[in-house]
């Protein structure tokens, strides 16, 4: 019920415009006004409080715009790593299953120091963002990590995953250092595994030894790991291969390597030397049963070239000096002499070829031989006759020689004394020398040091 306004009495009717006890005006229509003020003070209120949260709102969106944008998140990632900026990318990169440090971090700038790595990157990460499904292409360590906020507003980080390396090798003990730091690997089929790497770009050093002990160290190469699904495989960039050298004499040649004699043994004058380092001077050495010294050398020069031949073959010794020649010339002329005065050719039968052997045995019967008694005095040879051969396959030498003997008759006991010129023929049989052939030799070939005699 309303009252008047100028008495306070209640009214009996509130239509009415007339007080009963004081008789007062109220009009109806300023009762309305006064409502009608009331509402629009409210809408105001509701108005402006409207306002300000539209207000807050907005201002709210753009700073969640710029702060969780997609666009802004890769920019402000590709201008960290382009500054090598670490400690900013500390904030924007997560690790999956390796600890992130800014020792990592300066590897991972070093990867995307050109723009067009950074583009590559940016584009993988879009489409990444996109499609959270996708693996990337050219980096595959790294994807997005997304983390809702609220309002449809994620804020996003680089995920990183390890990688591995193969440092395939058969060198022994490797050293790899990635960054001049030392790294230590798992001994698998193949080389030495290394796991838990953090992705990135790397100067890669290997260390190791050659076959034959020597030190060796690879060239430093730049390797970018980012692959997952397999291990990124490295060779070591190191100067040493697997060999082979042929044109080795014998195959009971001693093979060096630097000078040093090594266990490879050539099979039909071929060996295969394994993990040589380029430089190496490669050699053979044979002694032949007669003493004959035969070598050859090589160098490895070319790590393209692996097929290599042994050069500079030649063959020293092996022919007895001066003494040695006049001791088997001696032992024979005395073994023939005894012989002959005994009528027993096999006095001499070990000291001579079956050929000769076959053809002075038979002359020790002879009516000239048969009527003296023989005296070895001495055999000497003329050294500068002496000349090497191959007879078949045997190796031989001939010289020219004087004997000296006295001899007595049996009926006159008249003692003579003699000298005979010849040029002789020595083979190396059974492990010894023999005598192979004997001829006469003239005055002027004996002169002249020449064996022609025996070339008939």
């Amino acid at each position: 019920m309303n009252r008047c306004k100028n008495c306070g009495k209640p009214l009996e009717d509130d239509s009415s415009m007339l007080c009963p006890a004081c008789a007062a005006m109220e009009r109806s229509d300023a009762k309305a006004g006064r409502a009608g003020v009331r509402t629009i003070r409210r809408m105001a209120l509701v108005a402006a409080v409207l306002a300000v949260v539209l207000i807050v709102l907005v201002s709210l969106s753009v700073v969640f715009s710029r702060k969780y944008d997609p666009v802004q998140f890769t920019d402000q990632l590709t201008q960290a790593l382009a500054a090598g900026d670490t400690k900013a990318l500390t904030g924007l990169v997560a690790g999956k299953d390796i600890a992130v440090s800014e020792e990592n971090l300066a590897a991972l700038c070093r990867a995307f120091s050109t723009e067009e790595a950074r583009a590559a990157l940016t584009q993988q990460l879009e489409a990444q963002i996109s499609d959270p499904t996708l693996t990337g292409s050219a980096y595959p360590a790294l994807s997005v990590e997304e983390d809702r906020v609220f309002l449809g507003y994620s804020e996003y980080r680089l995920a990183v995953q390890s990688v591995q390396l193969m440092l395939s090798t058969s060198a022994a003990n490797p050293l790899l250092t990635l960054n001049d730091t030392a790294c230590t690997g798992e001994v698998v089929s193949g080389g030495v595994l290394y796991k838990n790497l953090f992705p990135g770009r790397y100067t890669c050093l290997v260390t190791a030894a050659s076959s034959t002990g020597q030190t060796v160290t690879g060239t430093a190469t730049e390797l970018d790991l980012f692959q997952t699904s397999e291990p990124t495989v490295f060779n070591g960039a190191l100067p040493l291969s697997d060999i082979t050298v042929s044109g080795c004499t014998s195959d009971e040649a001693t093979i060096l390597v630097n000078d040093q004699a090594i266990a490879a043994k050539p099979v039909g004058g071929t060996v295969t030397i394994p993990q040589i380092a380029v430089g190496s001077t490669i050699r053979f050495t044979y002694t032949a049963p007669h003493g004959a010294v035969t070598t050859g050398v090589v160098q490895f020069t070319d790590q393209s070239v692996t097929a290599l031949t042994f050069g500079e073959v030649t063959t020293t010794g092996g022919v007895p000096d001066k003494a040695g020649v006049d001791a088997l010339l001696r032992t024979y002329y005395s073994a023939y002499l005894d012989a002959v005065n005994q009528q027993d050719a096999s006095k001499f039968q070990a000291l001579v070829s079956e050929t000769l052997f076959a053809e002075q045995s038979a002359g020790i019967s002879a009516a000239d031989k048969t009527a003296n008694i023989y005296e070895f005095t001495d055999a000497v040879s003329e050294e500068s006759s002496v000349s090497t051969l191959l007879i078949g396959e045997a190796p031989g030498f001939r010289c020219n020689a004087t004997f000296s003997y006295n001899y007595t008759g049996k009926e006159t006991h008249e003692t003579l004394s003699a000298a005979e010129k010849k040029s002789c023929e020595f083979i190396f049989l059974d492990g010894q020398w023999k005598l192979n052939r004997l001829v006469g030799c003239t005055d002027e070939n004996y002169a002249a040091n020449s064996t022609a005699a025996l070339d008939g």
